[in-house]
């Protein structure tokens, strides 16, 4: 048993958690969201060395609600990787949550609407944004 605890003492700095557990947001009192986040970093340089960014991003199912409770979008992210431009040569690949092809989305009275629709009402944004 003791060496079992010595054991795990010493991998935990290896051991990385780097998705969140399931939440429930709130955005702008309008629209409540249910789903997972995943983290990641990545590496930028400045005058003093190297600098590390952490941020997180959506990852699997995910729902989303009106304010009045209609179902407003349900779907999966898929976590995908992108270059991003830093001040370090060569920049950095840092995922992102994109949307999956399962997405279905309803109007706040229940009617079946398109994915885009709702991207271009700004009510869902795009995720291939960074911090």
């Amino acid at each position: 048993m003791r060496t079992l605890l010595i054991l795990l003492i010493a991998l935990t700095p290896f051991v990385s958690c780097r998705r969140s557990a399931i939440m429930n947001t709130t955005q702008n009192d309008k629209i409540r969201s249910e789903g997972r986040h995943g983290f990641d970093s990545y590496t930028f340089c400045s005058f003093t060395g190297h600098k590390t960014r952490t941020h997180k991003y959506k990852i699997g199912k995910w729902v989303y609600w009106y304010a009045n409770g209609q179902k407003m979008a349900e779907g999966t992210y898929i976590a995908k990787k992108k270059k991003k431009k830093t001040n370090c040569k060569g920049g950095a690949r840092v995922h992102y949550g994109a949307y999956g092809r399962d997405w279905k989305c309803w109007d706040e009275n229940g009617n079946e609407i398109k994915l885009k629709t709702l991207l271009e009402q700004g009510v869902l944004t795009k995720e291939k944004q960074f911090p």
